[in-house]
């Protein structure tokens, strides 16, 4: 057998170890707030370790007056390419409905923080880290790409409104009331086949499929097709349900801002303001001429 110097052997490990390390996929963690005081939020987090609670420290905060939700409730721990919930709170974590001390999340999970308390979705977006290939290795022209084959590419799609939320891998993705479209929204103002959002040339496009321009882009009704770029505000339909375009195909349910003054955490949205009815009170001098006057007014 061969005998390998000590050095030899370090260098040789150090490299398999950095080769290793290249391979590790980068994962982006999605916390889409669904339901309660932060409804509308989404949370993106890179770290390994995402702490849920009221604590100042925790990644995913929630306000200190929503009491359901413990200071340090729970947390989301990466290992490999799984994420795992651990419920540290007095109130318990639900996925899917059922009530959990510790399991895996899939992708798309809805995490309930106590029975009654707010809801997200839990979504991640995979990134391989491998060789980046040049023109003239993989045979393609920068100068003169194949669009044939660029129409046919893939996009990576997630959407979202209410407790629905779906991932899909596909040329185009669908939206309308009628059950043969791929996203469906069962809202008065959505007609049947209503729009499309199809991926090409490393672009993500809408389609207005409604035929009466009944599609929206950023507050106008769209008349071809355009470009969708990240906080752009698709709506489906006269006061239909709207999407906020997160970029690389995510959309997730539009919710209006309230106005300051009408927020959960103003005190005028909690306590009204009451008017009051002004209170007279007399002084000894009134006392006194009021009682003589009952004597002189006869």
């Amino acid at each position: 057998m061969d005998h390998i110097h000590p050095l030899a052997l370090k260098k040789l490990i150090d490299l398999q170890e950095k080769d290793n390390m290249s391979n590790i996929p980068d994962i982006l963690v999605q916390i889409v707030h669904i339901d309660g005081i932060r409804k509308g939020e989404i949370d993106k987090f890179q770290q390994p370790v995402i702490n849920v609670g009221r604590a100042h420290s925790s990644d995913v905060l929630y306000p200190g007056d929503v009491r359901v939700v413990s200071r340090k409730h729970a947390e989301i721990k990466r290992e490999g390419n799984r994420f795992l919930l651990v419920n540290h709170g007095q109130n318990g974590c639900f996925v899917n409905r059922h009530k959990v001390d510790q399991t895996y999340l899939n992708q798309g999970d809805i995490i309930t923080f106590s029975k009654a308390g707010p809801k997200i979705s839990f979504l991640y977006t995979l990134e391989a880290k491998t060789k980046s290939i040049t023109a003239p290795e993989s045979g393609i022209s920068s100068k003169h790409p194949d669009k044939s084959y660029a129409k046919k590419d893939k996009g990576l799609y997630t959407l979202q409104f209410g407790t629905d939320i779906r991932s899909f891998t596909q040329h185009a993705v669908t939206l309308g009331k009628h059950t043969s479209n791929d996203f469906v929204l069962n809202h008065q103002s959505v007609l049947e086949t209503h729009c499309e959002i199809y991926f090409q040339e490393d672009n993500y496009f809408l389609r207005d499929t409604s035929q009466c321009r009944a599609t929206m882009l950023n507050g106008r009704k769209l008349t071809r097709d355009r470009p969708l770029y990240e906080k752009d505000i698709i709506t489906l339909g006269d006061n239909g349900p709207q999407l906020h375009y997160q970029g690389a195909g995510r959309l997730f349910e539009y919710v209006k801002p309230l106005p300051e003054h009408l927020s959960p955490t103003s005190s005028l949205a909690i306590f009204p303001e009451t008017r009051q009815t002004p209170v007279y009170k007399a002084t000894i001098g009134d006392l006194i001429k009021s009682f003589f006057r009952q004597y002189t007014d006869d």
